[in-house]
C-alpha cells in the first residue's frame, strides 16, 4: 500500500511539472508568433512606403522573420514532445499491476 502511494505522488508530481513546462512553452510560443507576425507586418509596411532605399533593413526584417519562424516550429515541436509525455505518464498509471495479496 505505501509504494502505490509513493507511485502515484511521483507520477502526480511528474504530471504537474510536464503541465508546467508545457504552459511556458506555449506562452514563448504565442510571444514568438506574434512577433514573428508584427515582423511581416514591419516588412510589408517598409516595402510598400520606403521603396527600395533601405534593402539593407529589409533583408534584416526578412533574417528576423526567418529566425523567428525557426524557433517557432522548434517550439511547436517542444510543445508536442511534452504532450507525448503527458500521455505516456497516463498511460503508465493505467497500466500499473495490482498488488497482490498473496506473496508467491
Amino acid at each position: 500500500m505505501g509504494g502505490e502511494l509513493v507511485t502515484g505522488l511521483g507520477a502526480l508530481r511528474r504530471r504537474k511539472r510536464l503541465l508546467e513546462q508545457e504552459k511556458r512553452v506555449a506562452g514563448w510560443a504565442l510571444v514568438l508568433a506574434g512577433t514573428g507576425i508584427g515582423l511581416m507586418v514591419l516588412h510589408a509596411e517598409m516595402l510598400w512606403f520606403l521603396g527600395c532605399k533601405w534593402v539593407l533593413y529589409l533583408l534584416l526584417v526578412k533574417c528576423l522573420i526567418t529566425l523567428s519562424t525557426a524557433f517557432l516550429l522548434c517550439l511547436i515541436v517542444v510543445f508536442h514532445a511534452k504532450e507525448v509525455q503527458l500521455l505516456g505518464t497516463a498511460l503508465q498509471q493505467q497500466q500499473l499491476p495490482e498488488p497482490s495479496q498473496e506473496a508467491t
